[in-house]
């Protein structure tokens, strides 16, 4: 809608700028640095899978964020897939965790 004029697009939450829109500027490069609130998949296996089966689904899966086809679909649809390993997933998961922690900590939000 914003590069069809519709709407103005004030900025992207992430910190870089999309390939699918590259005019539409970050918020941090609108002045609030630091700014990050992007979303985020991932696929989540038993605790038991084993490590061999592990790496067949990630190695599949990366194939297939590789596609030039599927790059450019994701991407025209606001994607930048990444294709992390399991402990690259985790680590990430982790430092999330953590930054909402503290926002949620700082702000006082708690369950009424």
């Amino acid at each position: 809608m914003a590069q069809g004029g519709k709407i103005k697009a004030l900025g992207l939450t992430s910190l870089k700028r999309a390939a699918s829109a590259p005019d539409i500027p970050t918020v941090e490069e609108s002045g609030v640095k630091g700014f990050e609130f992007v979303s985020w998949y991932g696929l989540w296996g038993p605790k038991n899978l084993t490590a061999d089966v592990s790496a067949k689904l990630q190695a599949d899966v990366a194939n297939v964020l590789a596609l030039p086809d599927m790059k450019l679909r994701l991407n025209v649809l606001g994607f930048d897939p990444i294709g992390s390993n399991g402990e690259q997933f985790a680590t990430y998961i982790r430092d999330e965790m953590a930054k909402y922690e503290k926002i949620i900590k700082d702000a006082k939000i708690r369950v009424d």
